[in-house]
C-alpha cells in the first residue's frame, strides 16, 4: 500500500497543468507522503493502522476535487 500511494501521489501531478490545481497536488499529495515517513517510525503499530485509511481517502478526495467531479 505504501508503493500506492507514492504512485497516486506521483498521478495527482498528472491533472494539475489541466485544472490548475498545483498548489493542491503538492501539498495534500505531498503530505499524504508523510505516511513514508511515519511508516519508518511506527510502522505495524495501531495508530499507523488507524492513520493509513484516512490517507488514502484524502488522495481520493483530491483526484475528485482535481477533476472538479467527474
Amino acid at each position: 500500500m505504501l508503493a500506492c500511494s507514492g504512485c497516486v501521489s506521483l498521478y495527482a501531478l498528472a491533472p494539475a497543468p489541466l485544472h490548475s490545481t498545483w498548489a493542491q497536488a503538492l501539498l495534500v499529495g505531498g503530505g499524504t507522503l508523510l505516511m513514508h515517513l511515519l511508516k519508518a517510525l511506527i510502522g505495524g503499530s495501531r495508530l499507523f493502522a488507524v492513520l493509513w485509511p484516512p490517507a488514502l481517502m484524502v488522495m481520493s478526495a483530491l483526484h475528485i476535487n482535481q477533476s472538479q467531479g467527474r
